[in-house]
């Protein structure tokens, strides 16, 4: 699948954040405003949509998720996204939302909504309703030529696209298929440096898998056996940025274990210690033999980091993957190499990046931000910088003497006045 839209509201301090993704899409904000909330609040309602009816209970009872912020004191959690799919050798735009009310001690927590459309790309003009739930009725689509109509019975824990996963000679099930099965990654990887050491790891892991991996070493190993064009992408596009590296090699050692720690290797059954140790060495231009990668900064492993996860959400067919503040312990001189890095790293996986740098707006095509809304109520309230706008902030920035990103931040963290001017540039609800 590939997301087009995400739509959320009721979570922490969000209100009504939609987000049209593009290849690279970025949130910029001042510190402390609800980006990290928004990426948290997207990662919720997708692990919903795949959690079991009692993880479901949990998690609209999770007082953590409650909007507390007196200004925006809603009861109900909504989440809506859209896409294309790919099903029976057809192309469809797809818009599923569902909402919950959040479960305190003065409410009882339950699904009140859900809805699904879906739009033929080759033949339909509009999109035709296939569920339609209200806290009244449940109702779906069970034919081609009949209408939304048919009424089925659902738990308030329940989802009916999970429900329908069952009705093997549904007509849309391909589709419904897809929406059960959408995964995406959030990296807050702000200290990479457990990422390149000895994990535990489970059974019978896929050794390319997005979620279980911890040890990129053993990650580069892997593509290198068997995505070696990825892998090679991956070391060139690190040693295009950081140009001082001049070789990297993967070491495989050996590992044996005695006395009690062989008996848990031997006897644990949700993991296994590794019988193999993946240590990764660079050369330095300025040094007479390589290191251990973990020696390099902290930037340098992030990159490299974030260019295998990259690679790892293509391969593993994530429609999104989000990274908190990339720009974290990077040299601002090497920003427009990084953003290039990762425009190119990506096709079918969008990327959402959330700053509080004005050093990275810089590189990045403003008609893709989103702009953290300066209020006094501590609503994070996210808009879109309009196209016919784009031009307009280059002018102002040049005449301000100012780069775009200084120019914009000063406006997101000022007074009222630029508060107005940055108004204008944005996108009304």
């Amino acid at each position: 699948m590939e997301i087009t839209r995400i739509r959320i509201d009721g979570f922490k301090n969000i209100v009504n954040a939609e987000i049209k993704l593009d290849k690279i899409t970025s949130l910029l904000s001042v510190n402390s405003y609800g980006k990290s909330n928004l990426l948290q609040a997207i990662d919720f309602g997708f692990f919903f949509i795949n959690a079991s009816p009692n993880k479901k209970k949990k998690m609209m009872c999770w007082i953590g998720g409650f909007p507390l912020n007196e200004e925006y004191l809603t009861d109900i959690f909504s989440f809506e996204m859209q896409g294309m799919i790919e099903a029976d050798n057809k192309k469809y735009d797809v818009i599923f939302e569902y909402s919950f009310m959040w479960g305190k001690p003065d409410k009882t927590s339950g699904i009140v909504s859900e809805t699904l459309r879906i739009k033929n790309l080759d033949d339909s003009q509009k999109h035709s309703l296939y569920i339609s739930r209200d806290k009244e009725k449940c109702l779906y689509k069970s034919s081609l030529s009949g209408r939304c109509d048919k009424e089925i019975k659902i738990g308030d824990n329940e989802l009916l696209i999970n429900k329908l996963m069952a009705f093997d000679n549904l007509f849309y099930l391909n589709i419904i298929k897809v929406l059960n099965n959408i995964y995406i990654y959030i990296d807050r990887h702000f200290d990479s440096n457990p990422s390149y050491e000895l994990p535990f790891l489970y059974i019978n892991s896929d050794e390319l898998s997005l979620s279980d991996n911890k040890d990129i070493p053993r990650v580069l190993y892997f593509l290198k056996e068997q995505h070696p064009e990825k892998y090679e992408l991956i070391i060139n596009t690190l040693m295009d940025i950081f140009s001082f590296i001049e070789k990297i090699e993967i070491e495989v050692y050996p590992l044996e274990y005695r006395g009690s720690m062989q008996q848990i290797a031997s006897e644990n059954e949700l993991f296994k210690l590794a019988d193999k140790k993946y240590i990764l060495y660079a050369k330095h231009k300025n040094l007479v033999t390589p290191i251990n990668f973990l020696q390099f900064s902290d930037g340098v492993k992030r990159v490299l980091l974030l260019l295998t996860y990259l690679v790892l959400a293509e391969i593993n067919n994530y429609p999104l993957i989000a990274i908190e503040e990339p720009e974290n312990s990077i040299n601002p001189g090497l920003l427009k190499k990084y953003i290039i890095a990762l425009d190119n790293f990506v096709d079918r996986t969008k990327v959402l990046i959330t700053s509080h740098s004005p050093f990275l707006v810089n590189y990045i095509d403003p008609s893709s931000l989103y702009l953290g809304v300066p209020n006094e109520k501590g609503l994070a309230i996210f808009r879109k910088v309009k196209s016919s706008s784009v031009s307009k902030i280059y002018h102002a920035a040049d005449d301000s003497n100012v780069l775009v990103g200084e120019y914009l931040f000063d406006l997101m963290s000022s007074d009222k006045d630029d508060g107005v001017i940055l108004e204008k540039y944005l996108e009304h609800e």
